[in-house]
């Protein structure tokens, strides 16, 4: 088995790493957002991600891979709650298409289209908050992710769950 402790030691550097970039996020227009998260989602880029979220999102975010950077540490056979990266979207798979259904300055939702292999897409809804002082309510950072499972789940619910793993 691979030795995750190296990996997990350099995990809370990178957290402030990721969080001193963009400190108070990326403010985008929602139709800018979307293309932005998609190509985030695509990649799996964490980084890119979280760049465009909320401040009390990316101190979730903070939290979580801080406390899944110990996890690891302590419990170096089993897999620590961000062992796949942040959860960008409902399912992990792979897609051929990511795209906005629709778009306000309150919310975005995103139709997924899985690879020709996969099965049905899916819609996850990007929360927006508009960035106070920037005198355009337009300029938009996500608060939130409501994924498209059954009973309402949530990215912040999801990083709550994994910074209270010991």
């Amino acid at each position: 088995m691979t030795d995750l402790r190296p990996l997990c030691r350099a995990l809370p550097a990178a957290t402030f790493l990721i969080l001193s970039l963009a400190p108070t996020g990326r403010a985008a227009t929602p139709q800018e957002l979307a293309a932005l998260w998609c190509k985030a989602a695509w990649q799996h880029d964490d980084v890119a991600a979280t760049e465009l979220m909320a401040p009390s999102l990316q101190e979730l975010v903070a939290r979580a891979t801080e406390a899944s950077a110990a996890f690891a540490l302590r419990f170096p056979d089993e897999k620590p709650p961000l062992g796949d990266g942040l959860p960008l979207s409902a399912f992990p798979d792979p897609t051929q298409e990511c795209r906005a259904e629709s778009l306000s300055a309150e919310e975005i939702v995103l139709l997924y289209t899985p690879l020709p292999s996969g099965e049905g897409q899916w819609r996850d809804k990007l929360l927006l908050e508009s960035i106070p002082g920037t005198g355009d309510p337009n300029q938009v950072l996500v608060a939130d992710i409501l994924f498209d499972l059954p009973r309402g789940h949530r990215l912040s619910g999801w990083l709550i769950e994994a910074a209270a793993i010991k």
